[in-house]
């Protein structure tokens, strides 16, 4: 069993940097100086929103917020992050104290973050639609045997008692029939699918 819950949240390293450069503290301090709206400043910070609009030009807040930090929309933001925004932001996962320990004693360790956060981003978001289209009972099979949705990774046992009543052979059987499923829809997606599945830690 686990012992801590670390929550992780991707944010646009940029600005953060840009503002920090430029003096300011807090997105509340720059919105108070600029006249910028906080919420509207925040969407673009927490990447909820893409720098472009549709058409391809650039929003007037992200002309604005360069014009804030003296520089261009183009260090602000990364290509991606100029045309699409992130479904989520927030990500947990759970630490043994010997796992925790170690991050938190040494930075220079990647770290694998649920779903490989950052690098599968726009796999993840198709993965989030594609759930949908399963039965009850196999998208919690997969949430809870890959960690998806929040939920962490969990062991076969944990399993067959949160969904009742089954044994393990039958919970391989619904995440095998699930994944079947998810391959044949996602079509040509399917790739990163696996591969975003390969990245997790198998549960015992």
């Amino acid at each position: 069993m686990s012992d801590y819950r670390v929550t992780f949240k991707v944010t646009n390293a940029r600005i953060k940097r840009a503002m920090a450069a430029a003096g300011f503290e807090s997105v509340a301090e720059l919105c108070r100086v600029s006249g910028l709206q906080d919420s509207s400043v925040g969407e673009l910070i927490n990447l909820k929103v893409p720098a472009r609009k549709q058409n391809g030009e650039w929003r007037n807040l992200a002309i604005q917020l360069a014009d804030v930090l003296n520089c261009m929309p183009e260090d602000l933001f990364s290509t991606q992050q100029q045309i699409a925004g992130l479904k989520k932001t927030v990500a947990e996962r759970d630490f043994e104290e010997d796992a925790i320990q170690g991050f938190l004693e040494s930075h220079s360790e990647p770290l694998m973050i649920p779903f490989d956060f950052v690098a599968h981003s726009e796999a993840v978001n198709k993965l989030e639609d594609f759930l949908g289209m399963l039965t009850p009972r196999e998208r919690t099979v997969l949430e809870l045997r890959y960690g998806l949705g929040g939920e962490r990774e969990q062991m076969l046992d944990e399993i067959c008692k949160k969904i009742g009543g089954v044994s393990k052979e039958r919970v391989r059987q619904i995440e095998a029939k699930a994944i079947r499923k998810l391959k044949t829809r996602m079509g040509n997606d399917h790739a990163d699918f696996s591969s975003f599945l390969s990245g997790q830690r198998e549960p015992p």
